[in-house]
């Protein structure tokens, strides 16, 4: 184990580092490791500790008044030599929040609370954010904010709460060291009042972590506000982090959105390209009134491995020229509150980008959109929108299930204009399935590049669309006008399979099952092929270790993403069910628990280019095991590919 330590004070620091198992993999091997060492100015490897048990570990450091916690898979024996790393940062400044009001006066709030004393609110200690020394940490006291147990801060006055200071961390992580990943419990809450206070970055570097922020419930017709803004009209709100926290728009119960009132927005410029980009990571967000998350004017924003769900006006979107990263996501259920469907326009992701009816003041700058490894399901009207002037890059999506009580959407990926001013997308990667009208459409003269600039094509698959036989919709429709061949080669089609004898002929089924309007398919990709045409290849996973309930990205090539979705399913159920190992229906995905004792993955999404799977219950992923993907080939003999997985690296 080497704990690596970030030190900016300026002055060597006396850090003592801790850690113990909380859940071990194997027997044998220590169960804790302590040590107070000297840690030099910069970032250093301050402690290497060998010999650890394997397992899942809470880490704690502890440098003057800072007291943070953390946790970590530690992994066994590394094929590749990696170590197993925990990394700290020395902070110059400490502050302990140690009430859970929102006082103004009686008594006055006072950063740090002098001895005997409890004056520090959440909001006092914000403040002093802009003025403290960098780097600042606001942190919880434990002996108000005990370990494992949940406690909540109300937030009683409207006004905003500013996260001004450079390099300014506030860290609700408790000493169990949750949330770290993904289901752990949220134990330090903030209520926030019907309206207004907002947390707004407004510099660089800060990080807002291991929070649940929870808005008051809101009746149709409320103007909350956003909850966290990134704020760019001062230049240089970037890099900045939201981690590991839950965010409540308080809409659970609205049944029509309330415009521009997101959980999070990104507007003025804030983050000035992708490398300075603010950062939503690992974050819930729901009940949101409007979207889950936005970029405006200018402002770049990456969501990643985070849970965007039940928001009444959509999921994620660029708009009015802004700029969205959108990677490894499940985006599900937006356009609904709680329990029903509520807006028929909500989209999973969307770009819709500057034009003569919004007149915004950058007119002529397209929003951008790049997605990479998104979980879409059940959203309200499209899962991927790409419209009027906006710029998309879609890669290794599963979009699903877009159905609503309308006539509108539906569709897996739409790309078109309603104005003058047309929009642009490059699919690769993605599979388009059981959704209500079209797995894709593009209209108007807007144009989408589905494979014609790949020397291997798009690696698409289009199935099982058009479940609302009312609409008459495709699996894929060219609606363009003036209307020209759309390229569409290399991709899978429901209908269209290639004779493995003969992999670059035309399809040999009815393709005109899966197509509307002039769509260029050939070469179709062969799903069923051998393994020496169309080799199983796993490249990739991400994570590359895991723990229970976590979702794992398996990228590579030569999957079955065709078989896999049968007629009448739906998007959870019948992908995981369909996606089967005994017998081995569409993929299937196996870890080797000891020798020749293979496990099923469930799987949750399959396309030709990634597939998801589920860490099953009990499973500790902390040993390097061997991962195999299977389908079968025209003749029924397995095709196989295998990597390592449960590494550092």
């Amino acid at each position: 184990m080497t704990v690596r330590v970030n030190n900016p004070t300026g002055v060597p620091q006396s850090v003592t580092l801790a850690g113990s198992v909380l859940t071990a993999s194997c027997i044998g091997g220590a169960t804790g490791y302590a040590a107070t060492v000297i840690c030099g100015v910069g970032t250093t490897d301050c402690l290497t500790t060998s010999g650890l048990t394997s397992g899942i570990w809470t880490h704690q450091v502890s440098v003057g008044a800072q007291n943070q916690f953390s946790k970590s898979i530690v992994v066994d024996a590394d094929p590749n030599g990696i170590p197993n790393t925990i990394s700290w940062v020395v902070f110059s400044t400490v502050l302990s929040v140690d009430r859970t009001d929102d006082v103004a006066t009686n008594p006055t709030p006072q950063c740090p609370s002098a001895p005997g004393t409890q004056t520090c609110t959440l909001r006092q200690a914000m403040s002093a954010g802009a003025t403290a020394a960098a780097p600042l940490l606001i942190q919880f006291d434990p002996t108000v904010f005990p370990a494992g147990t949940p406690t909540t801060i109300q937030l009683t006055q409207s006004t905003r709460l500013a996260i001004a200071g450079a390099q300014m961390t506030i860290d609700g992580t408790d000493p169990n060291g949750d949330p770290t990943f993904p289901g752990d419990p949220y134990n330090r809450i903030v209520l926030l009042p019907a309206n207004g206070a907002t947390f707004v970055f407004s510099n660089q570097g800060a990080r807002l972590a291991g929070l649940f922020l929870q808005r008051a419930l809101l009746a149709d017709g409320a103007t909350p506000g956003d909850i966290i803004t990134f704020n760019g009209s001062g230049g240089q709100t970037q890099q900045n982090v939201v981690a590991n926290c839950k965010i409540d728009g308080g809409g659970s119960s609205l049944t029509t959105k309330s415009t521009a009132h997101d959980c999070v927005e990104g507007f003025g410029g804030a983050g000035l390209n992708w490398s300075s980009a603010n950062l939503i990571q690992n974050t819930e967000l729901t009940a949101c009134p409007d979207k889950g998350v936005k970029a405006t004017t200018l402002a770049y924003l990456t969501v990643q491995d985070s849970w965007v769900h039940h928001n009444i006006g959509g999921g994620i979107q660029a708009t009015l020229s802004g700029n969205v990263e959108a990677d490894r996501n499940v985006i599900e259920f937006n356009g609904y509150n709680a329990t029903v469907q509520v807006f028929t326009n909500g989209n999973g992701v969307a770009a819709n980008g500057a034009n003569a009816v919004v007149a915004p003041t950058t007119p002529d700058t397209p929003s951008v959109l790049q997605t990479n490894g998104n979980v879409l399901r059940n959203n309200s009207s499209r899962g991927i929108s790409v419209q009027e002037l906006s710029d998309a890059v879609i890669t290794n999506d599963f979009t699903c299930g877009a159905t609503n009580s309308a006539a509108s959407g539906q569709n897996g990926i739409a790309i078109f204009n309603s104005t003058t001013s047309p929009a642009s997308a490059i699919v690769r990667g993605t599979a388009s399935v059981y959704n209500g009208r079209n797995g894709a459409t593009i209209t108007d003269q807007s144009t989408g590049d589905f494979g014609q600039t790949s020397p291997d094509g798009g690696n698409n698959a289009f199935t099982q669309n058009a479940t609302n036989a009312a609409l008459g919709g495709h699996n894929f429709d060219n609606s363009t006008s003036p209307q020209t061949t759309l390229p569409a080669p290399g991709n899978q089609w429901q209908h269209c399979y290639a004779d493995p004898a003969n992999p670059a002929a035309t399809c040999d089924g009815n393709i005109s099952l899966d197509i509307n309007g002039p769509v260029s398919v050939s070469p179709p990709q062969p799903y069923r092929a051998d393994g020496n045409t169309l080799t199983v290849v796993i490249q990739s996973f991400a994570p590359t270790k895991a723990t229970a309930g976590d979702l794992v990205r398996i990228t590579g090539s030569g999957f079955n993403a065709i078989d896999g979705y049968p007629p009448g399913g739906d998007c959870t159920t019948t992908v995981q069910q369909s996606n089967s190992c005994n017998p081995i229906a569409g993929t299937c995905v196996q870890y080797e628990a000891s020798p020749e004792q293979w496990v099923d993955l469930p799987v949750q999404a399959v396309t030709p280019a990634e597939i998801v799977v589920r860490m099953p219950p009990g499973t500790t992923c902390a040993q390097p095991v061997t991962v195999r993907v299977q389908r079968l080939d025209d003749t029924g003999a397995i095709v196989t590919g295998t990597k390592t997985f449960c590494t550092n690296s």
